[in-house]
C-alpha cells in the first residue's frame, strides 16, 4: 500500500470530509501527516478543492476590476463655499449631480440653482483647487447659465489638458456663478466624488 504524505491544510479539508455523511465515503487513515491513498475520497476532495480555487479565482478577478463609472447626486452649491466670501449677502442655492465615464472620457454635470441677487454674469468650472481655495476658469457656461435662478445639463470631454482626470477625482475643479453684486462668485459647488 502507498502512503502520501500532505501538508497540514490538506489534513484539514480531510478531516472534514471525513466527517460528512456521503455516499462514497471511504474510511481514511490519518497519522504523522500520512494518508491512505482511497480513489473515492480523493475524487471527492479533488472536487472540493476545484470548486473552491474556481470561486476563489472568480471573485479575485471581480474584485481587480477596475471601477470606471463615478457618480455624485445633490452635491451642494452655496455661498458659504466660495472664495472670497461674496461681498453682497446672498440666499441662493443650488445642487448639482456629476458622472464621470473613464472609458469615454466625458464629464455631465446637471446643476440648478435659485434666488441669485441678479441674473448671471458668468459661470465656470475652475481648477485646480481643493476646497477653500480659488483657481482659474477652466470652462465656460455662460450660455447655460442665463438668469437667477434655473438649470442646466453639459457634457465636457475629460481631455487631460483643460481638466485632467486625476485631479477631477480627487475633488480638485469647483463649479460657481458669478453676479454684478458678487463677481468673483456668488455660488460655488465643489465636484467631488465619494469614494
Amino acid at each position: 500500500m502507498r502512503r502520501i504524505i500532505l501538508p497540514e491544510c490538506y489534513n484539514v479539508v480531510f478531516k472534514i470530509l471525513r466527517n460528512l455523511p456521503c455516499a462514497l465515503y471511504v474510511s481514511v487513515s490519518i497519522s504523522n501527516n500520512n494518508v491512505m491513498k482511497q480513489p473515492a475520497i480523493w475524487s471527492l476532495a479533488i472536487f472540493f478543492l476545484s470548486a473552491t480555487l474556481i470561486i476563489s479565482c472568480n471573485k479575485d478577478d471581480d474584485d481587480d476590476q477596475e471601477k470606471t463609472v463615478f457618480t455624485a447626486n445633490n452635491l451642494p452649491i452655496n455661498s458659504a463655499q466660495e472664495v472670497p466670501t461674496p461681498g453682497t449677502p446672498t440666499t441662493a442655492t443650488g445642487t448639482m449631480n456629476v458622472s464621470y465615464d473613464k472609458t469615454t472620457k466625458q464629464l455631465v454635470i446637471s446643476a440648478s440653482w435659485q434666488n441669485l441677487t441678479a441674473d448671471p454674469i458668468a459661470a465656470h468650472i475652475h481648477g485646480t483647487a481643493a476646497k477653500g481655495t480659488a483657481a482659474g476658469v477652466k470652462v465656460d457656461f455662460h450660455d447655460n447659465v442665463t438668469s437667477a435662478s434655473g438649470n442646466f445639463n453639459r457634457t465636457i470631454t475629460v481631455d487631460e489638458t483643460t481638466i485632467k482626470e486625476d485631479s477631477l477625482l480627487a475633488g480638485f475643479y469647483y463649479f460657481n456663478i458669478h453676479t454684478p453684486a458678487n463677481q468673483p462668485g456668488e455660488i460655488r459647488g465643489q465636484i467631488e466624488f465619494p469614494n
